[in-house]
């Protein structure tokens, strides 16, 4: 599955670090024994954490005040997650070897959704402003009106439709980051797509995000850093980004600071990538798979083996890529 082979990727990655100032980042316990690695990662609108396994399911940290996460897998009849995350009602989703299952209870109970699309293979789930969902399966894009009931398969215009990434701009407009064509973008809510990679000098692309401004920025694996100011029409890369550097997550908070994981640190930006700064002190062993933002601006960063949370306040080093 292409999944593995861009996990390999990831953990050919080797994470160095030069200690300075004082960052503070707290390691969350996590149970290692037979479970594998550390798939993916999210939280509740409540704030409970949830993250997935290669192995041993979905694990939630349950019992306040011990500190360690436990299984929560009744009905979760495939236990290797590809995906976990939740949309803005709190139900969670995982993407499964075996299929697309669903959770109303938080992660009590899970049910195997029916459809015949969601029945294999899934990696994937986006949820759109209007609530479709969005979901990458072994037959390509699929799309969801009534939460999760029925599905269709939406890939007009895409000719290899492999997806890592999914980003919502407005009610409007889609954008996928491919693995192998760019980006493809559509403006008809996934019925047809059209590339849209005027500049932009790689195929595949790992990650896209959009800040305050509307400006799209896209983690072009091993070329860098793209950015779009005019709807996807036109790329320019960032001349002070990552350049050949392994570019592979973004996230932005809520103040528009965006942050980058490549060549196995931790980067953040507060100008939209005139330059950057080191925030990965205390980030031992690392090779970084997903960073999410909560809405107080608390990150989290996912490894294969541990998830760190940072301090509110963190020293930043001044650094280029």
């Amino acid at each position: 599955m292409k999944f593995y082979l861009r996990y390999i990727l990831f953990i050919t990655i080797i994470f160095s670090i030069e200690m300075y100032s004082q960052d503070k980042w707290e390691k969350m316990n996590y149970p290692l024994f037979d479970a594998g690695y550390i798939t993916s990662f999210t939280f509740t609108p409540s704030g409970e954490i949830f993250f997935g396994t290669s192995r041993t399911g979905v694990y939630n940290k349950s019992k306040p005040g011990d500190g360690h996460f436990y299984t929560c897998n009744n009905g979760l009849a495939d236990t290797v997650i590809n995906y976990l995350t939740v949309d803005a009602n709190g139900n969670l989703f995982a993407c499964t070897e075996g299929g697309i299952f669903k959770s109303t209870d938080n992660g009590k109970n899970w049910i195997a959704l029916k459809d015949s699309l969601t029945k294999e293979f899934a990696e994937l789930i986006s949820f759109s402003p209007s609530g479709d969902i969005f979901a990458m399966v072994d037959d390509g894009v699929i799309r969801s009106t009534d939460n999760g009931q029925t599905w269709t398969l939406q890939n007009n215009g895409m000719e290899d439709p492999y997806i890592n990434s999914i980003l919502f701009k407005g009610n409007e407009e889609i954008f996928a980051a491919m693995d192998g064509d760019g980006v493809f973008k559509s403006t008809d809510n996934g019925d047809s797509w059209i590339p849209t990679n005027k500049g932009i000098e790689e195929e595949f692309i790992l990650s896209l995000v959009v800040n305050s401004k509307g400006e799209i920025f896209a983690a072009a694996d091993s070329k860098g850093l793209f950015k779009s100011t005019d709807d996807g029409k036109s790329w320019s890369e960032v001349i002070n980004g990552p350049g050949n550097k392994m570019l592979k997550y973004l996230s932005i908070d809520s103040k528009g600071d965006l942050f980058a994981s490549a060549n196995g640190h931790i980067y953040i930006t507060k100008n939209d990538g005139e330059s950057w700064s080191e925030i990965d002190t205390g980030l031992y062993n690392a090779h970084f798979n997903q960073i999410i933002i909560t809405p107080d601006n608390t990150i989290y960063v996912l490894t294969p083996s541990c998830i760190y949370k940072s301090s509110k306040v963190l020293k930043i080093k001044k650094s280029g890529w």
